[in-house]
């Protein structure tokens, strides 16, 4: 697939964009056919053996350039890095983290919190 990617300016969203010159098995109500990867402009960025066939054929419909988008939220520390949630001992969640601040993010809590599922608290964990 052809894929472009770009960041946003905060480094806080990455958005991916796939483009596919579509040709649609004719009578199908879903899609069912070829798909060949393309630019924005229906460019084909390599050579198909059977793209001319299948473009010729009367058996499928042109359906032109799909494209679809995925965005992904990026850690919010800026770092433009995919980012996870961290758990406590016990599975509670606890922050979102990258490699570039999981250290630093982490090290206000306790050690014990990180290791210990038997860790002390002065609060209710669970409500009754």
């Amino acid at each position: 697939m052809t894929t472009t990617t770009t960041i946003s300016e905060d480094k806080r969203e990455e958005t991916r964009v796939t483009y596919e010159h579509r040709f649609r098995r004719k009578g199908e109500t879903h899609w069912s056919g070829y798909g060949f990867d393309c630019a924005p402009d229906g460019t084909l960025d390599r050579e198909y053996p059977n793209y001319a066939e299948v473009a010729a054929s009367d058996k499928y419909e042109d359906e032109g350039v799909v494209s679809w988008t995925q965005r992904t939220m990026l850690c919010s520390c800026g770092s433009g890095q995919h980012s996870w949630l961290e758990y406590d001992a016990r599975g509670i969640p606890l922050i979102k983290v990258c490699d570039d601040c999981k250290e630093s993010r982490l090290g206000v809590y306790r050690p014990d919190v990180l290791t210990d599922s038997n860790y002390w608290h002065d609060e209710p964990l669970y409500e009754d």
